[in-house]
């Protein structure tokens, strides 16, 4: 790929639009498909709980959180005018629209109806943070004593072996997040790691990727 169609993935796995960016959401769906239910599995839902996942994307996992839980509140926030539009679509047409409450936001400033939150989550978003520790520390604000936050995505050393990242994306290794997460002052961190084979975006051969999970908890 030449470095102008580099730069038009990058700009696309951030924000999808129009035609290609509906085939980019198909195929990021199916490469994040296992650290989507990964980070979902981390969260150890419970009936009734108020949940939010920053970067829905097409939101075909959506319907799948309501198994995990009964009377569960899920609040979805999406840059992309597109993805809003496909995951309400889809939602609509598996009749679970009246169960998710989708809203489009500029990355940076959270709707004011969510919040006393018990879990959030967000999947291969931190690299287009731009202020991240300003971000961290708002949605661990948000959580209610006992609330998780699970934030998920590839690791620097596996990431910036692919050529699309120089542009736009901002890695992380194990340490920049720990480093990061310690701004919010939580209770307590786990991490789980994850190494697994996903086809490039690039050729669609198996590439090796190993992503973490990171669980921050509110106890106090």
């Amino acid at each position: 790929m030449t470095d102008d169609e580099l730069k038009e993935l990058a700009n696309q796995l951030r924000k999808p639009s129009g035609i290609k960016g509906q085939e980019v959401a198909t195929s990021m769906y199916q490469t994040n498909l296992s650290m989507i239910g990964h980070a979902i599995n981390k969260l150890n839902l419970s009936d009734n709980q108020r949940v939010l996942e920053i970067g829905f994307g097409s939101g075909k996992h959506i319907p799948e959180i309501f198994d995990y839980a009964t009377n569960l509140q899920y609040f979805g926030l999406e840059i992309s005018e597109l993805m809003l539009q496909e995951a309400k679509k889809y939602l609509k047409n598996r009749g679970r629209a009246s169960q998710a409450d989708l809203l489009l936001y500029d990355g940076q400033k959270i709707p004011s109806q969510i919040r006393d939150l018990d879990r959030i989550f967000t999947v291969n978003t931190i690299y287009f943070w731009e202020k991240p520790i300003e971000f961290i520390v708002k949605l661990y604000d948000l959580l209610r004593v006992g609330g998780k936050l699970s934030v998920t995505f590839g690791l620097k050393k596996y990431m910036e072996k692919l050529p699309f990242t120089q542009y736009g994306f901002v890695l992380y290794s194990e340490e920049d997040f720990e480093q990061l997460a310690a701004h919010t002052l939580c209770d307590a961190i786990d991490k789980y790691i994850q190494l697994e084979k996903v086809p490039s975006k690039i050729d669609g051969k198996l590439i090796e990727r190993a992503f973490v999970t990171y669980v921050l908890v509110k106890n106090s």
